[in-house]
């Protein structure tokens, strides 16, 4: 986290530390021709989708020039939803646990 609050963009490739860019608001640049599997970022849209290094180059040159649109935030809650909150809407994922181990019925 403290690596990704010190970086202005960040190059991420089937890894979940593309979550934390995300959460801090960060650009993130998926390569997801750097390995074949599907990803949430791809399946969201929650990442700028670099499909060779010239995609790569384009975004980090748009940066630069201030010209790199923000991750619509709709894509990233999309990937919350999935990843976060287990396909329910935003809820407070501590609160539901407690409340489930409260309130556990036992045989």
């Amino acid at each position: 986290p403290s690596l990704i609050k010190w970086s202005d963009i960040i190059i991420n490739f089937g890894s979940s530390i593309g979550i934390e860019a995300l959460i801090q608001d960060k650009h993130l640049i998926h390569a997801n021709y750097l390995h074949t599997n599907k990803t949430i970022f791809e399946i969201t849209s929650a990442s700028h989708l670099a499909n060779n290094d010239e995609d790569v180059l384009n975004y980090l040159i748009d940066y630069k020039n201030s010209k790199l649109k923000k991750i619509p935030k709709k894509n990233k809650n999309k990937l919350y939803r999935e990843i976060v909150y287990g396909g329910k809407d935003e809820h407070d994922v501590l609160e539901y646990y407690c409340n489930s181990i409260v309130n556990y019925k036992f045989d």
